[in-house]
């Protein structure tokens, strides 16, 4: 019995910090999306012919990601 505990115990902290490392995974993409966002808007500013609408329109509708490609 003691070695399905042991098993046991080895899973749950595999678990873990598996959870943990995709809470920090997230917390990184939303400090990326966060600098993307201040950057546009840096060259939307700096550019101000109607650029940054454009861009605005282009997040709402799901992002750039298929703007670009």
């Amino acid at each position: 019995m003691t070695e399905l505990d042991q098993d046991f115990k080895r899973l749950e902290g595999i678990i873990i910090k598996l959870i943990d490392q995709q809470k920090m995974v997230q917390m990184e993409q939303k400090k990326l999306n966060g600098i993307f966002k201040a950057q546009v808007e840096i060259i939307a500013r700096l550019s101000g012919n109607g650029l940054k609408d454009k861009f605005l329109r282009m997040m709402e509708k799901g992002g750039m990601d298929n703007e670009w490609n």
